[in-house]
């Protein structure tokens, strides 16, 4: 997909380096008396940028149980920063859809899919 990002010099091309990465995989820890899905997230740009990570948690039929946000502000070259999705529901096994976009609505990471035990 080719387009323009509101991001001062990014081009969303196939052989430009995506801005943002998941440098390890989504899980599930506890975050006082929530539970929260934790999606450790890289900044790969020169400048600071402020996301809305998505985490959109399905059952094993493939139904869509929740979608939750989480807002984060990264620093240039911000290595495994965790962005912590509350969770609302019951322990269980989930696949998490994650989703990273900028605050005006782009994407700038694609999309990914975990197996937690939340």
């Amino acid at each position: 997909m080719l387009g323009t990002l509101a991001i001062p010099g990014y081009l969303m091309h196939p052989d430009q380096p995506v801005p943002i990465n998941y440098p390890a995989p989504a899980y599930c820890s506890n975050l006082g008396i929530y539970e929260a899905v934790v999606v450790p997230i890289e900044n790969t740009l020169t400048n600071s940028i402020t996301v809305i990570v998505f985490s959109v948690l399905s059952n094993s039929a493939g139904q869509t149980l929740e979608v939750s946000t989480a807002t984060i502000t990264l620093a240039p070259g911000q290595y495994n920063e965790p962005a912590y999705v509350i969770t609302m529901l019951a322990y269980g096994n989930y696949s998490a859809d994650i989703f990273v976009w900028t605050t005006t609505g782009a994407a700038i990471a694609p999309p990914e899919t975990f197996t937690l035990t939340c």
